[in-house]
């Protein structure tokens, strides 16, 4: 899996803003400071930089960094022998699959809904997600989070969420999107919508936990196409796991070095991995990316 290096214009339009621009070294840092910036090389030492110069003390700076060097170690597959996320040609047999069919991320899941193709924004949707009874359960109404990211702003939406008298398992959102002021800043793949699930007792891969649920959806102008995915929160890269090289993979977004979370997988696919794996690096839901993200995800790794 690697990083495209084209960026994705669906996502750097985009969603949640986040004022993502690298923070250079704050006129109190002193030569303390200095030298923990000038111990590291390279982007190692860009991230240093951002960090210090998102206020963290020294202590939380090297906790920080150390997991981010473990993250790259991982990345570049020092660790796996396995140079998945290597600079170079990196076989489709070592790419790990979009849904992992042995892990299971242990942080909360969400399903997102995405309008793969969404060209007429006054729209009225119904959904429909049947989860298995046995390893799907359907979230409380009020869990739902929006992840809006036509123009730079929130546009107007009216939700509503419905379960069937018969089976709560069996459910429809309804959703009316009010006028986008220009159709514009319209474009494809974008999330819409995030609401949690919870996994089942006989639930073990992520493959399971998304086969599980069957989507389908009426649109009422015909005009628009809907997708859904599943993800973990934390687990930016989609592999089934919160691990150091998420936390890795976050803070060089942040830094720029990275343009998107845009990976190859193992069936030659993106996916939705633009769209998705930024809607999973948000792991306090607040629809902004920064530091505490990273924050979040560190204290959340897999063990």
């Amino acid at each position: 899996m690697k990083f495209k290096n084209k960026v994705v214009a669906a996502v750097s339009a985009t969603i949640m803003t986040a004022g993502m621009v690298m923070s250079s070294v704050p006129a109190f840092a002193g030569s303390e400071e200095m030298d923990f910036i000038n111990s590291y090389n390279g982007t190692a030492r860009e991230i240093a930089q951002y960090v210090i110069g998102e206020g963290c003390t020294i202590e939380e700076a090297t906790e920080i960094m150390d997991i981010y060097l473990k993250g790259e170690a991982e990345l570049e597959g020092d660790n796996s022998g396995i140079s998945t996320y290597a600079d170079g040609d990196t076989s489709t047999e070592e790419l790990p699959k979009y849904y992992s069919d042995i892990n299971l991320a242990q942080t909360e899941h969400y399903i997102l809904i995405i309008a793969t193709d969404c060209v007429y924004p006054q729209e009225e949707v119904n959904f429909r997600f049947n989860g298995s009874t046995t390893n799907v359960i359907v979230p409380n109404d009020n869990s739902y989070r929006k992840c809006f990211s036509y123009s730079s702003k929130e546009f107007d939406i009216s939700t509503s969420l419905s379960y069937s008298s018969s089976d709560n398992r069996k459910w429809t959102y309804n959703m009316y999107i009010q006028e986008v002021p220009n159709l514009s800043d319209v474009t494809t793949a974008q999330p819409l919508i995030a609401f949690p699930i919870e996994k089942g007792s006989r639930t073990s891969t992520e493959f399971e936990l998304n086969k599980n649920i069957e989507f389908s959806y009426y649109s009422k102008t015909g005009d628009n196409a809907f997708a859904f995915e599943t993800f973990a929160l934390g687990d930016v890269n989609h592999d089934g796991s919160v691990t150091n090289a998420d936390s890795t993979l976050l803070l060089r977004y942040l830094n720029k070095t990275q343009p998107d979370f845009k990976l190859d997988y193992k069936d030659g696919s993106n996916h939705y991995s633009a769209v998705t794996n930024f809607v999973a690096a948000d792991f306090d839901k607040n629809n902004k990316i920064n530091l505490a993200d990273v924050i979040y995800i560190n204290k959340n790794l897999d063990k």
